[in-house]
């Protein structure tokens, strides 16, 4: 499974890194908006993590262009932020295919989340888990 991780602090690249690799998930990284869409655009991923957007875009920018993309329209996001209430402003948000995660939170809580994840996209019988979407 390829996730890409959009974010441009070293640190917390560092740490997204480890986690979401340690549950298996294929990483790559973008620190630049032109460089990360290129990455979604040449082979869509499974996840997209928004992590901090540089001050020059924003995360609700960066959903309206992912969602743009061809083959994108069913990707899994997960957005990272400090704001509560952040998702409940994202237009389809309830499409359940967007998720948001408040910040701080620590390092185990986020590992459970990527492992929901990515048990949301194991093939089942019948398709994928995705109508089991909790956010």
């Amino acid at each position: 499974m390829r996730a890409i991780l959009y974010e441009y602090e070293q640190d917390l690249e560092l740490l997204l890194s480890y986690l979401v690799e340690g549950e298996g998930f294929e990483l790559q990284i973008a620190e630049e908006q032109d460089a990360f869409l290129g990455l979604c655009a040449s082979s869509p991923p499974e996840l997209i993590i928004l992590g901090n957007c540089p001050p020059s875009s924003s995360h609700e920018e960066m959903i309206r262009l992912i969602r743009a993309l061809p083959g994108l329209s069913e990707t899994f996001i997960l957005v990272l932020t400090t704001n509560p209430s952040f998702c409940d402003l994202i237009p389809g948000y309830q499409d359940t295919l967007i998720s948001c995660v408040c910040t701080p939170i620590t390092p185990k809580n986020l590992r459970e989340t990527f492992r929901e994840i990515k048990r949301l996209f194991t093939p089942t019988e019948g398709g994928y888990n995705q109508a089991n979407v909790s956010r």
